[in-house]
């Protein structure tokens, strides 16, 4: 599978807190986030929710 880089900056106490789950499941950030969007993406999905709707009606989109 073909795999890209994505970068972003969140404020340090969410990363102390994934870098924690990630110790206590054994796993790396890269793939716990990567697991987490995958599943936001399903339920999105299950709800017959686009991503794009869901960042449109989310308050925070509006400063990307």
């Amino acid at each position: 599978m073909k795999k890209h880089t994505i970068s972003f900056r969140c404020p340090i106490e969410i990363c102390e807190e994934v870098d924690s789950l990630c110790k206590q499941n054994g796993m790396v950030r890269s793939d716990f986030i990567i697991q987490a969007l995958q599943r936001l993406l399903d339920s999105l999905a299950e709800h017959g929710i686009t991503s794009s709707e869901a960042l449109r009606s989310h308050p925070e989109s509006e400063n990307t």
